[in-house]
């Protein structure tokens, strides 16, 4: 049976949604406490590929939904401003909750808490470490990353979807290429983990994966782009790192995955990144209490289950009470040009 460009796109959407579900699952798999069962305790250290997982996924969605506007210049501003409704807002009030249950804490221990108007601020913009200064919630990390690439792809996205090839190959590689030009001339600022600079191969790979779907390049080019990426994204990462960046290129590309399970865990995949490492903190001194499972550490493999369920439902209420109207308000800032998506309500969701 045939199946039309619309259900197609459907679809795509549900394999993005899967893998962000999976994505999720891995990052609190990998702040999640430990078992004592060795092999599975290693197995964590693998969590942070969820990480990478969330990069190319960004790399693919937020180039399609720019193409499928007609981005131009002029919108940036519109632009960023929809991704700081989206995406920061909602970090922010997760911050401002992290900050008062340490005061209550503090407080209720006879401490004082305290934090540094500088270190605030530098955490609420998303540049502490660019300053010397530690993350207050140290997954924030990640949303600074794709922060600046919002920023960054707002002025090369003209230039990726060029109609010459190596204006295309040559903007990609200011994103995928950089961190080896940074290296050589010592500027550590610009390839610490803090950098956009020390993962945009990830990035390319999604975008990789976009300029393919809609017919931007040819297969052989993209096949020629993803060997010269990879290989040189092997300077920068590892080939895990790599090998996952390339295998969720793969799945978005060729793979038409629908597990309703997982398409939920997509829909809260946002809230559920924001709010675990929280949720397991505040969570483990009602657990300990309650559940006498959790008085001894490593805890089993029940402990951990238990505290994965408390993350899944404390994101769902968060989604829905939080993030959800960030998307609302995201959507109605509206752009300079006349939209013409007619997937807009399901890449709204998405984005």
């Amino acid at each position: 049976m045939m199946i039309n460009d619309h259900s197609k796109e459907l679809q795509r959407f549900h394999t993005l949604d899967f893998l962000r579900g999976i994505a999720a699952m891995l990052v609190v798999f990998v702040h999640n406490y430990k078992t004592g069962i060795k092999s599975l305790d290693e197995a964590q250290n693998y969590g942070h590929l969820g990480v990478k997982i969330f990069f190319v996924i960004s790399g693919f969605i937020i180039p399609y939904i720019l193409f499928k506007s007609g981005y131009v210049w002029k919108d940036s501003f519109q632009f960023l401003l929809k991704r700081m409704v989206r995406i920061v807002f909602p970090a922010w009030i997760t911050l401002i909750l992290a900050i008062l249950f340490h005061f209550f804490m503090k407080l209720k221990d006879g401490e004082l808490f305290s934090i540094a108007p500088a270190q605030l601020i530098t955490n609420l913009l998303f540049i502490p470490e660019f300053f010397g200064y530690k993350w207050f919630m140290p997954i924030f990390w990640t949303l600074a990353i794709e922060f600046q690439f919002y920023m960054i792809i707002c002025v090369i996205f003209p230039f990726i979807i060029h109609s010459n090839f190596f204006i295309k190959c040559f903007s990609l590689g200011l994103l995928g290429c950089s961190y080896l030009l940074f290296e050589r001339m010592n500027l550590s600022i610009l390839i610490m983990r803090g950098s956009i600079f020390a993962h945009g191969v990830f990035f390319v790979f999604g975008i990789l994966v976009f300029l393919l779907r809609e017919k931007q390049i040819s297969v052989k080019q993209c096949f020629f782009l993803f060997i010269v990426f990879s290989i040189t994204g092997l300077y920068q990462s590892d080939l895990i790192n790599i090998g996952t960046g390339v295998i969720t290129s793969i799945i978005i590309s060729f793979f038409y995955i629908n597990i309703p399970f997982f398409n939920y865990l997509g829909n809260i995949s946002y809230s559920l990144y924001l709010l675990h490492p929280l949720v397991i903190i505040m969570s483990e001194p009602i657990l300990t209490k309650f559940l006498p499972i959790f008085k001894d550490k490593p805890f089993n493999v029940l402990g951990m289950f238990i505290y994965t369920l408390c993350c899944i439902f404390a994101a769902h209420f968060y989604c829905k009470v939080v993030e959800k109207p960030f998307i609302k308000y995201s959507a109605n800032v509206k752009y300079l040009f006349k939209e013409n998506n007619i997937f807009k309500p399901k890449v709204n969701k998405l984005l």
